[in-house]
């Protein structure tokens, strides 16, 4: 039959961030929620959060970049 519901996630790890002045490692947290529409489809709204020490000319310091997003998914099997 039809079933909608929601959960709502948290994740960390790690990540890299491309710059002009090279690359850089970061740590990335993400929140959102996942919006399930039936077994297989799924709709997902959420924001990253990219940390990390930017090289700028003459200094450098630590930045966050968040980034929104929003996603469909399909599950394949059962």
């Amino acid at each position: 039959d039809k079933v909608f519901y929601f959960d709502q996630y948290v994740g960390i790890g790690p990540g890299v961030v491309w710059l002009q002045t090279g690359r850089r490692a970061a740590a990335v947290g993400d929140v959102g929620f996942a919006f399930w529409f039936g077994r297989n489809f799924s709709f997902r709204i959420g924001v990253k959060d990219y940390f990390f020490d930017e090289q700028r000319l003459v200094s450098h310091g630590l930045v966050h970049n968040f980034v929104g997003y929003l996603q469909a998914g399909y599950v394949f099997g059962g």
